[in-house]
């Protein structure tokens, strides 16, 4: 589904952002800055998407239920 992908999607920013430990390249600090950056933006927009499409959801739950 599509939840799912964006679950996906968190999982591979995480992956981003250590990667340079992971993969022995810290050291060089803009590969780990660019990493970290692209990354987390990653994990931002998605958790944005799945938490934002469940709110958009329950209005509609509490208004039927009341």
């Amino acid at each position: 589904s599509a939840m799912t992908i964006h679950w996906i999607h968190i999982a591979i920013g995480f992956w981003i952002i250590i990667s340079p430990w992971v993969l022995d390249f810290s050291s060089i600090l803009t590969m780990r800055w660019s990493n970290a950056l692209i990354g987390a933006a990653i994990i931002i927009i998605n958790t944005w998407i799945i938490f934002g499409e469940s709110k958009q959801a329950q209005p509609e739950a509490e208004e039927h239920s009341s």
